[in-house]
């Protein structure tokens, strides 16, 4: 299924489901709202009519000639008018007085009901009790529903002495809304196909630059030539350029020989502490005690360098890895105490007062050998700017869900201009020694290990030195 399609249907779908709940929720309310409407104007009717029947009991007893003939002539009437679509030929309102006891004195339906005993009616009943008197009955067995309310009718003194009732079936308003609803389902389905337009012109809009992105990295992928697509200012813009600069680092020379450093970097460290040992082993003087231990170092160190080989050859696909391969519990505070042994001989040639600070147990999950490698760079980059006679301090600690890893060395601090751009491939400070350049892969290195752990790396200018700081996960 293409994205296109995807973005259709997610936005057709949306579209849909909202008008469907906002019609079935218009239409639901719709009814109430005219039968509201209906019961509203009849308020109105039966309290002006029973204004004009105030006359009619005067004398204390109900004669209503003038308002009975009104009210006759009424029934007749054939107004012949055209509301909203719907003709209307005839009146529809049922009028009845009763007395202050609730007995029909007359009633408009051709004098069915005179002389019944209305009382028991909540219209009347509730209107003799001083209260807002309604009803609804229905019409005959299976007829429409009649909506009825009711006014009183006082006399001079403000005393009850009657009840006027209209009355009007709620069929009359079906006509209106059938007519209303329909012009609405109308409208709806208008605006859905609209909705559907605008979500076709969504989906080619967003979806042509997203084909266009993955024809230029299929071209790509394929080994064909393929010029770059160019996008508006949007967030297709940002992800083709990332795209861009992505082929442009993984293409050509420039990849080839980042790992041909890389190995170079690493095997810097180990070929050094071997040198130094063996210099050490060709002086006299030693102990059979210290030249078994520097013989041990040499055997540790060559090792290593078998293992960061074998291992560097699988680093080209590092980078492409969202997780680790195979994780371990780990011990960093093993893993610090191995790499300091192994920086002595350099610790004592530069006179270097060093100083431990962490347990001898701190788990992480994670993959021994990156980490043994990250915590390495860092630990040589210290050394590397440490100033003869100078201080370098290791600390690690837990913090919530994360070890963390600390590692000042005194010296110069960095550059300004250099503080952006430390863990730039390629990119190196002179050390104070020399001035001699490293590869500039280690601090890279370091920061993809740390990412890769859920961790990260910060290097920061503090009073005296610089001050490393490695964050990473307990789980992951």
């Amino acid at each position: 299924m293409s994205l296109r399609f995807r973005l259709f249907i997610a936005f057709a779908l949306m579209a849909g489901m909202s008008l469907f709940f906002l019609l079935d929720i218009v239409t639901d309310e719709l009814k109430p709202a005219m039968r509201q409407t209906m019961e509203e104007t009849l308020i109105d009717t039966s309290f002006m009519l029973a204004e004009f029947a105030r006359e009619d009991f005067r004398k204390g007893h109900f004669e209503g000639d003038r308002l009975l003939e009104a009210l006759d002539r009424y029934t007749r009437v054939s107004p012949d008018a055209l509301v909203w679509g719907v003709r209307k030929q005839k009146t529809d309102h049922r009028i009845y007085v009763t007395d202050a006891h609730g007995v029909v004195l007359y009633d408009s339906d051709g004098g069915r009901d005179v002389g019944r005993d209305y009382s028991r009616w909540n219209d009347v009943y509730l209107t003799l009790r001083g209260k807002y008197g309604a009803r609804s009955t229905p019409s005959g067995k299976n007829g429409p529903s009649v909506m009825y309310v009711a006014a009183p009718v006082l006399n001079d003194m403000n005393e009850l002495v009657g009840v006027l009732s209209v009355g009007k079936p709620t069929a009359s308003i079906e006509p209106y809304f059938v007519k209303t609803r329909a012009k609405i389902i109308q409208a709806s389905a208008m605006l859905f196909f609209a909705a559907l337009v605008v979500a076709m012109l969504f989906a080619w809009w967003h979806g042509r630059d997203m084909t266009r992105l993955v024809a230029y990295t299929d071209d790509h992928a394929r080994g064909r030539k393929s010029r770059q697509p160019r996008f508006g200012a949007s967030e297709m813009k940002r992800l083709g350029e990332a795209v861009e600069k992505m082929r442009v680092e993984l293409e050509g020379k420039e990849y080839v020989e980042q790992y041909v450093h890389s190995l170079t970097h690493e095997l810097k460290s180990p070929l050094t502490a071997i040198g130094g040992a063996v210099e050490i082993l060709e002086s006299s003087g030693l102990s059979d005690a210290d030249r078994q231990r520097f013989l041990q170092h040499i055997g540790t160190e060559n090792s290593r360098m078998r293992e960061i080989i074998e291992r560097l050859l699988h680093l080209a696909s590092l980078e492409k890895q969202a997780t680790l391969n195979n994780p371990t519990t780990v011990n960093i505070a093993t893993l610090l105490t191995e790499l300091l042994e192994a920086l002595d001989v350099r610790v004592s040639g530069g006179n270097i007062s060093l100083e431990r600070n962490f347990p001898e147990t701190l788990l992480v999950q994670g993959e021994s050998f990156l980490l043994n490698q990250a915590l390495d760079n860092l630990l040589g980059n210290a050394l590397d700017f440490t100033s003869h006679g100078g201080t370098l301090s290791v600390s690690a600690y837990s913090e919530s869900d994360s070890v963390v890893v600390e590692i000042f060395n005194s010296g110069e601090s960095i550059p300004e201009y250099a503080i952006d751009k430390i863990f730039t491939r390629f990119y190196s400070l002179p050390r104070p020694s020399g001035g001699t350049k490293g590869t500039g892969l280690g601090l890279p290195f370091t920061r993809e290990v740390a990412e890769l752990h859920d961790g990260s790396i910060v290097l920061e200018n503090v009073e005296g030195g610089v001050r490393a700081v490695l964050r990473l996960a307990v789980s992951l």
